[in-house]
């Protein structure tokens, strides 16, 4: 069985028991973000934009460590269970993805795409 859900969320089920095999491809992040439209942000001082900046960027790196923490620790408590878990060769799903990325600099443009891609790898 296959699933498309983050780890946190078998934690209430015993999904060891109808699923034996997961394999970690990472090919999903779920994060929670700060949004704010642009007309409120353009009212707030330089000073507080450059605090709320720090604040989300200091919470988005704590995030990513509690989010791995915790599936680490979900892993774990699984494997016990008898759940076996595959490494995947990330970089053929990378290659084969590759021409999804050309695709799209007409659509979102060369500089995001480019930032992306700096994430991505």
């Amino acid at each position: 069985m296959r699933r498309k859900t983050r780890w946190q969320s078998s934690i209430p089920r015993p999904s060891s028991k109808c699923e034996k095999y997961v394999s970690l491809s990472e090919h999903i992040w779920g994060a929670a973000t700060l949004t704010m439209s642009k007309s409120v942000w353009d009212k707030i001082s330089p000073e507080d934009q450059a605090i709320v900046t720090e604040a989300a960027t200091s919470w988005g790196l704590k995030q990513r460590d509690m989010v791995a923490a915790a599936n680490d620790k979900l892993i774990a408590q699984l494997e016990a269970e008898g759940m076996q878990f595959n490494e995947v060769d990330k970089a053929a799903f990378i290659e084969a993805v590759e021409p999804i990325w050309e695709s799209q600099k007409d659509v979102y443009g060369e500089e995001l795409l480019t930032i992306l891609d700096q994430y991505r790898k």
